[in-house]
This record gives C-alpha cells, structure tokens and sequence, in this order.
C-alpha cells in the first residue's frame, strides 16, 4: 500500500500526522537575514518584550520607572532630560 493512497485519513492517526507536518514544516526565512548574509553580517533575533533575553527591553523598563517617578506632564523635552539624567 503506498503512503499517501486514498486511505490515507484512515490509516494516519492526528498524533502521526502532525509528527509529520512539524518534520516537514520550512524553517522561517527572514528576509533581513538573507540581505546581511549577502554582506557577510549576522542577525541576532532576540525575544519581543522578554527583559531578560532583549537588551533594550530594559532599558525602556528604566525609562518608564523615571518617567512614574516625575509627576509632570509629558513632553519630548521632558524625556530626553530624564534619559539624559539616567544614562
């Protein structure tokens, strides 16, 4: 019997099936990758909104604290004074 014949819903339970759909599924292609590669450049991907895996995350943590700490209004001036003053 092949494979894939006209039985095959039959024949294949889920769990079978899915086993072979994460097998085969493509691995994700970032086009961002694919350009730097072209210039010899690595691109790291971090973890959106992780603190701990995304270095930028806690800095914006930072930035927030200072402006709850200020009770003014916000403006643009007022927050590049207070990055000013933390970093």
């Amino acid at each position: 019997m092949t494979e894939w014949g006209p039985g095959w819903r039959t024949t294949f339970t889920r769990e079978v099936l899915k086993k072979r759909a994460e097998e085969n599924r493509p691995r994700p292609s970032y086009l961002v990758q694919d350009l730097a590669a072209r210039f010899g450049v690595s691109i790291l991907i971090s973890p959106v909104a992780h603190p701990e895996l995304n270095p930028i995350e806690m800095i914006w943590g930072t930035v927030k604290m200072a402006l709850k700490r200020v009770t003014l209004t916000f403006s643009f001036a007022l927050l590049r004074g207070l990055s000013g003053a933390e970093f």
